[in-house]
């Protein structure tokens, strides 16, 4: 009797330890980017919070995104539901928030959806978008390409996204197409300044051998 009470205390021991664990603290400011796995940089993190940041004024539905390096063996799903109400995601009334949450070194990956957007996102277009956008682009460890796509894709199944923003790449390629135009225009001008010079030095040698030239016919 008193071994089955051990067990018993045991086992509501160890359950409340595993289901009990805290969730971490939201960000002070509050922010919809949460990486404390720290695979983002600041520029894409930024890219990524100010997109998110435009779907939320929009239309009032919240996106938020946390990378966890491991959940330390707690159940994803568990976990996922305790920082979503935890943290208070979405509209309270409408219950509206959508929560990509991503542990890293367990490989895993759950998109919570508040009560009013389960209609919207169902569990089979959430674990599509797992599929299709995140796993892909971790496998290749393109985090911030798998995550800007997979919000993306959220964002349009809820018919949140309305209009396109540009991603951290395309500022970046934008940014290196200018780069290079500058480093072709600044070429360009060199060489210019090259010919006009080579072109000025050879009217003064002209000059030079008709003065000469004259000289010598006096």
């Amino acid at each position: 009797m008193k071994l089955m009470k051990l067990i018993i205390v045991f086992t509501f021991f160890s359950l409340t330890q595993m289901y009990g664990q805290n969730v971490i603290s939201r960000p002070t400011p509050p922010t919809l980017v949460t990486d404390v796995a720290g695979v983002l940089s600041p520029e894409q993190k930024q890219a990524l919070e100010s997109k998110l940041k435009a779907v939320d004024d929009s239309s009032s539905n919240q996106i938020a995104v946390v990378i966890l390096p491991s959940l330390e063996g707690y159940p994803i799903e568990e976990y996922a539901t305790k920082l979503f109400r935890q943290w208070g995601i979405g509209n309270k009334k409408t219950n509206n928030g959508i929560l990509l949450l991503i542990a890293l070194e367990d490989r895993k990956v759950r998109i919570e959806v508040g009560y009013g957007l389960e209609g919207a996102i169902p569990d089979l277009t959430a674990n599509s978008i797992i599929d299709n956008d995140i796993k892909p682009s971790f496998r290749a460890q393109a985090y911030y390409e798998g995550i800007d796509k997979a919000t993306d894709d959220i964002a349009k199944a809820a018919g949140l996204l309305k209009v396109s923003f540009p991603s951290w790449t395309d500022t970046q390629s934008n940014a290196m197409k200018v780069t290079l135009a500058k480093g072709r225009a600044s070429k360009a001008k060199k060489s210019a300044d090259a010919r006009a010079s080579a072109e000025r030095q050879a009217d003064i040698d002209q000059q030079i051998q008709d003065i000469a030239t004259r000289g010598v016919s006096e």
